[in-house]
């Protein structure tokens, strides 16, 4: 019943309306483009084990990374399959060099879905954190492939306890074989939905993969901090959109000259297109490309010091964080925080909007003491004031940070077993 009221009242109607949709949206209509053209000039090896690894999107691709590695490590003759249901995530990873085949992963009706498996023919079937799709699920189990769930958590979108919802949720993670969640709120629910499924809490393997990038900035930066003035103090706005920036720039001009010429400013947007970063030029006035500074280090001595750096590609911030001495992590004044984990990991402390609620890692990281909301620029210029003047704040607070990350570090390992034992 519940996969009958599934197609017939959303795989259906959407299929019907995607077309139409995909004239106004860009990336659907990209995927609905390219999805089977990609599958079927892709070359799967029958010849050899294959494990799938399926992520929505760039961030939940970053939790997958360290797993994959780690397999790879191990035994490399396995051919790892990895999918995207975003276009930013399919293009920005497509060059992954440990990934033997990236493909899309269709709609899902029922065709697709059997196009898809066919082809792929997996031996372990393995998703990030959510992007479950019931007919995908349905064709899985059908076909005795196995399934896990990793750095699982609660829906956020679906109210579990309506009715419908919660019949819904019980037949699609009743698909999966195994779940691993990143806390014991999320395992409480899983295990309340599904009492006999085997459960487990486990932390974020992306713990692990920060850590491993956080070796590698040190071996191969981005940039050198020697390139700034000697006093400089670097801060890093990540993931920003324009609300951050409107902010970041109100209260950089407030402080004092003798302080703000102790700040470097390096902008990283979330989506640098060209007219967000022509908006952002606007904004200050004057900026420096960060693809040009990386060309040439002499453009730092052609501006004044507090000119801001502006990153205008994508794929940098995880190892620029390696030269801040704190950071802003964008998205609390929208839908909610991105990534925190990542500065954290450097030990570094963090301000952000607000909005915090959809972030565990952000909510445990205030408590803790080395995150700090604001709501105004008003409190993001006394936040620096206070970051600038205390150096002993600064570094208590990114001390904090790091033992987070690192205390909360090795599922990778527990997940790589896991897998390798079911293939």
């Amino acid at each position: 019943m519940v996969s009958l009221i599934y197609n017939l009242f959303f795989v259906i109607p959407a299929k019907i309306l995607i077309p139409f949709v995909s004239l106004f949206n860009k990336k659907l209509r990209k995927r609905e483009k390219d999805w089977k053209k990609i599958l079927d000039n892709t070359l799967i090896d029958t010849t050899r084990k294959k494990i799938w690894f399926h992520s929505a999107s760039m961030g939940e691709f970053e939790q997958a990374k360290s797993v994959i590695e780690a397999i790879k490590q191990q035994n490399p003759d396995i051919f790892i399959i990895t999918s995207f249901y975003s276009p930013s995530g399919f293009e920005n990873q497509r060059n992954y060099k440990y990934s033997d085949a990236m493909v899309y992963l269709p709609f899902d009706t029922k065709h697709s879905i059997k196009l898809f498996l066919d082809k792929i023919q997996p031996d372990c079937c393995v998703f990030i954190r959510y992007d479950l799709w019931l007919n995908l699920l349905s064709e899985l189990h059908r076909r005795n492939f196995p399934v896990l769930l990793i750095n699982a958590t609660k829906p956020s979108k679906l109210n579990p306890d309506f009715f419908l919802f919660k019949s819904f949720l019980k037949k699609l993670y009743s698909l999966v074989d195994e779940i691993t969640t990143v806390g014991e709120v999320h395992t409480n629910f899983f295990k309340a939905l599904l009492p006999e499924k085997n459960i487990q809490t486990l932390t974020d393997t992306r713990f692990d993969r920060i850590i491993n990038q956080i070796e590698l900035s040190r071996k191969e930066p981005v940039l050198n901090k020697d390139i700034f003035k000697s006093n400089q103090l670097v801060l890093i706005a990540g993931s920003t959109w324009e609300p951050d920036e409107t902010l970041i720039w109100q209260a950089y001009n407030k402080i004092a000259p003798d302080l703000r010429s102790k700040l470097r400013l390096i902008f990283v947007p979330h989506e640098p297109t060209t007219e967000h970063l022509k908006k952002l030029n606007n904004l200050c006035g004057n900026l420096i490309l960060l693809s040009k500074l990386i060309e040439n280090h002499e453009i730092m001595h052609k501006n004044a010091p507090e000119t801001p750096i502006i990153v205008d590609s994508i794929g940098k911030l995880l190892r620029l964080y390696g030269i801040a001495d704190f950071a802003y992590v964008g998205g609390g004044f929208g839908v909610g925080i991105h990534s925190v984990t990542e500065p954290a990991g450097y030990g570094i402390p963090i301000v952000t909007g607000p909005k915090i609620n959809n972030s565990p890692d952000a909510i445990n990281l205030m408590n803790f003491g080395s995150l700090f909301p604001i709501k105004n620029s008003r409190e993001f210029e006394n936040w620096l004031y206070l970051m600038i003047n205390n150096e002993e704040i600064r570094l208590k607070a990114g001390e904090i940070s790091r033992d987070y990350i690192f205390r909360n570090s090795g599922s990778t390992t527990i997940v790589v077993k896991k897998i390798l034992d079911l293939i």
